[in-house]
């Protein structure tokens, strides 16, 4: 093939136009996200007295002989009924999500856990976590064995399942995150149940607990009325709980923007507290500030509600006291609650 020369002129030209197109975003590009990876394996289940499969995400670079991390935090994520231990990755676009949010520093390198839960009693699953699956992991994997890096969340019934794990056993869990789900109205014994070990442990729970995430999707969701109804019941007993709303129902379209809502504050250091925003009917862009102890926080922008006016952020649900963010510093996890003034008035 003949070669074409290529005048100093002309590509100069091509050089300036280049320029040009990339300053007005003509012509983009992306630099890749790190990627990690996914493992399926088999394991023997000891409660259920057969062999199980389950999803491991393992971040960029872990099975890498330069990897400098020792060892990872553990978040174990359950799906719902009638699903099994493919949808996180294949529906929840758990792996893609990690990826970018991890190689951004958005999120902190972690490993994350999707057993298959099936659709058993939710005390039977929690004794496989803690007899069968948790053990494996930290045998076979560069784990981190302590509480604070340790996290258990899930949808639907898989929800219910991380609940009983969460907050029985919250000496080993400090991150929870629960999704479309909630004691069942008509189940009084399982509310019971809960009513009364909250009632006794509450504090303690919300002493060892770092993080708490709890969501429905919208009223629409067919687990919003349990949610409710649970929800009222972790605040009463003195829990700091991050609430969050996603459009989409009971549906991937929610538990997808749930994944990328409660990625980031996961395994911070033990310095960082979180401040609830607890928007009181209203809406908000965000429940959560992230920050370090004894830290001062910046007004969050004000929340919006149909036929009321925001009148500042409180230290409880009455709205007596007001949270001065000028001379105030967050020594624990907090909640603030915004009131309301009726429009009309």
């Amino acid at each position: 093939m003949k070669n074409i020369p290529i005048s100093k002129t002309i590509l100069s030209t091509y050089i300036r136009t280049l320029i040009v197109l990339f300053a007005f975003g003509l012509i983009s590009y992306s630099v890749s996200a790190s990627e990690g990876t996914v493992k399926t394996i088999t394991y023997q289940s000891t409660a259920q007295n057969t062999s199980c499969k389950m999803n491991i995400y393992l971040p960029a670079g872990y099975d890498e002989a330069t990897d400098t991390n020792n060892s990872y935090p553990v978040f174990y994520l359950y799906h719902g009924g009638g699903e099994n231990y493919t949808h996180w990755i294949n529906l929840g676009e758990t792996k893609s999500t990690l990826d970018s949010y991890i190689s951004s520093g958005k999120a902190v390198p972690m490993i994350v856990v999707m057993p298959d839960c099936k659709n058993i009693a939710a005390d039977v699953f929690t004794k496989e976590l803690l007899t069968d699956i948790i053990p494996f992991i930290e045998k076979n994997y560069r784990v981190k064995k302590d509480k604070d890096h340790r996290g258990v969340g899930g949808l639907s019934w898989g929800g219910l399942q991380a609940l009983d794990a969460g907050l029985y056993h919250y000496e080993m869990f400090g991150y929870v995150a629960i999704l479309s789900s909630g004691w069942f109205a008509t189940d009084q014994a399982a509310y019971s149940k809960a009513k009364d070990f909250l009632a006794i442990n509450g504090k303690n729970i919300e002493k060892s607990t770092r993080y708490l995430y709890f969501s429905e999707g919208t009223s629409q969701d067919m687990a919003y009325a349990n949610g409710q109804i649970t929800l009222k019941l972790l605040k009463e007993n003195g829990l700091t709980v991050h609430y969050w709303e996603h459009p989409g129902g009971h549906s991937w379209m929610a538990w997808k923007a749930d994944l990328k809502a409660f990625a980031p504050y996961l395994f911070r250091d033990a310095s960082t507290k979180y401040v609830s925003l607890d928007f009181q009917g209203g809406n908000i862009s965000t429940a959560t500030i992230m920050t370090k102890v004894n830290s001062s926080i910046a007004a969050p922008e004000n929340p919006t509600r149909i036929g009321f006016t925001f009148s500042g952020w409180y230290k409880e649900p009455a709205c007596s006291t007001k949270f001065n963010f000028s001379t105030e510093k967050i020594k624990q996890n907090t909640t603030l609650y915004a009131k309301w003034t009726s429009a009309s008035n």
